[in-house]
């Protein structure tokens, strides 16, 4: 059944405040006292949010927007994903079914779904929506219908989100004439529509599972938690130590500013291709959490590292016994430790890549973590419509790890 539009909300945002666009999926999961998990995934595509901040210029925009969801705030509405902007790159005529587009890819335009035409007359919007029939190339896009208004090249095209606005909206009054408020809308089902899921198709795939190798944003303070549940009955004052886990789990908080749609949507693939917390995955811990203290060859099967107890604390365990080698010309290994002595790890086969003396400060080894998302919707805050942040969590699960 295909959900009609009641209403359209067309005022932009204003970009001093991020857009916000959020993919949930829904996970359940249930834990046993050892950490092992069951994980089931509830849905088959990610619902998707969009909130943003329009801020209203004048009186005519102001009114339009209060008159608007007076009349229709339970209704259906249609809002421009407004991070998702293209423009026609040719007249598109009154009558013809196709638009030329710079660049539809990276988009949230969909077989099936709507689109926007948007100029403005008078200080208010004037649009046309039409259905995507197809996706032919990255610079054209099919209607369903034919056009019935003349757009001159350059006119600005939107995907559209078919939603609810969440109740109890505020509009902030900033004068007699001036307002701003947060309008948040929650994708309505809608169906015929062909949805795109992104893979982890160009991520790196070790021991049948993809690597998560995007670089964090270090301008941003990541977190590195320990969790092991040991505390128990102290609200009765002594407390009782009492684990049933095998290791301490790893929670790794990270985050990571994208300044291409491409690269922002490779992370909206990634976590759409694991369902948010149901799919298994290996991380980078992205610390030095190694030291290499002499040159290696590429058929060495040994690392010579500083001493950090790696045979007491490490080797066969979950946390350290994988690790990745992430070379100055950004190669990376992927290795395990099968022996530890206080200054050699040996690994389960030869590096294959060599690593000269004047190299090794350049050099960054970091346990693979193999584990899960620890959330189930993953949100980017556009701060243009090309540059992207997003925060995300990983979640160890070394009971599922590898012998």
């Amino acid at each position: 059944m295909t959900t009609t539009i009641d209403e359209y909300l067309l005022i932009p945002p204003n970009w001093a405040n991020p857009v916000s666009y959020r993919r949930r999926w829904q996970t359940t999961l249930t834990s046993s006292l050892k950490a092992d998990e069951s994980r089931s995934a509830l849905f088959t595509w990610p619902r998707r949010t969009l909130s943003f901040t329009p801020l209203t210029k004048g009186f005519t925009e102001s009114a339009y927007i209060k008159r608007k969801l007076h009349e229709g705030l339970d209704g259906v509405w249609g809002i421009p994903y407004w991070q998702d902007r293209t423009v026609l790159t040719s007249q598109a005529t009154a009558g013809q079914n196709h638009l030329h587009v710079d660049s539809n890819s990276y988009k949230n335009f969909e077989v099936g779904g709507s689109c926007i035409l948007i100029k403005t007359v008078g200080g208010l919007p004037v649009s046309e929506v039409r259905v995507v029939g197809g996706l032919p190339s990255s610079i054209l896009i099919n209607l369903t219908t034919n056009l019935g208004t003349t757009w001159l090249d350059g006119a600005e095209v939107y995907p559209l989100i078919k939603a609810r606005i969440k109740s109890g909206q505020a509009i902030n009054l900033l004068g007699s004439r001036f307002s701003q408020m947060e309008i948040e809308g929650t994708e309505e089902y809608d169906d015929g529509v062909t949805r795109r899921i992104g893979s982890a198709s160009g991520f790196p795939i070790y021991k049948w599972y993809p690597i998560f190798d995007i670089e964090p944003d270090w301008a941003e303070q990541g977190g590195f938690s320990l969790i092991n549940p040991y505390d128990q009955l102290s609200y009765f004052g002594k407390s009782v130590t009492l684990s049933e886990y095998d290791e301490t789990e790893i929670l790794l908080r990270l985050s990571f500013l994208e300044r291409q749609k491409s690269d922002i949507q490779k992370i909206l693939d990634f976590f759409d291709s694991r369902m948010g917390r149901w799919g298994n995955f290996w991380v980078p811990s992205w610390q030095s959490d190694v030291r290499v203290t002499a040159a290696f060859g590429s058929g060495d099967n040994h690392l010579h590292i500083e001493n950090i107890d790696y045979l007491s604390y490490w080797l066969n365990t979950g946390a350290g016994t994988y690790i990745t080698l992430l070379f100055p010309d950004g190669t990376r290994v992927n290795k395990q430790v099968i022996n530890a002595s206080s200054t050699t790890l040996t690994l389960d086969g030869t590096i294959g890549k060599a690593c000269s003396s004047s190299s090794l400060d350049g050099l960054l080894v970091s346990f693979l973590l193999f584990g899960r998302f620890g959330q189930d919707e993953i949100e980017v805050g556009y701060l243009t419509d090309g540059v992207g942040k997003t925060n995300l969590t990983f979640q160890t699960l070394f009971s599922e790890g590898f012998s």
